[in-house]
């Protein structure tokens, strides 16, 4: 319930139509695919350290940018504002830094990361 349709790629995925009927949430969810504002997404996160639990913050540049969704060994999986990652400062958990990457279905960057390289 906390999640938009976007923030956790369901629009890229294929479980959100933009073509068929009417639903709860339409024309939120169809402009901001049309105008591609979606700025949380999901991001595939390594170099973890243990143990970590579900809802810890991720933060960047000294500020809270998402939270853990899942985490498994060294790897896990998070929610984060992609519009607010600190090329500088990089992506911290729990005091730590994370490598981010996408996933392989991902149509979006994960700026300003990516602008330069």
């Amino acid at each position: 319930g906390q999640d938009f349709p976007h923030d956790v790629a369901l629009d890229l995925t294929g479980a959100v139509s933009f073509s068929k009927g009417c639903y709860v949430g339409q024309e939120v969810v169809s402009r901001v695919k049309h105008r591609g504002t979606a700025r949380r997404r999901p991001v595939l996160l390594h170099g973890l350290h243990s143990p970590l639990e579900a809802g810890e913050a991720l933060s960047s540049g000294g500020r809270e940018i998402g939270t853990l969704r899942l985490a498994v060994g060294a790897a896990g999986l998070g929610v984060v504002r992609i519009d607010q990652i600190s090329k500088a400062e990089g992506v911290m958990l729990a005091g730590r830094p994370v490598a981010l990457s996408l996933p392989p279905y991902a149509t979006y960057r994960l700026s300003p990361l990516e602008d330069e390289g």
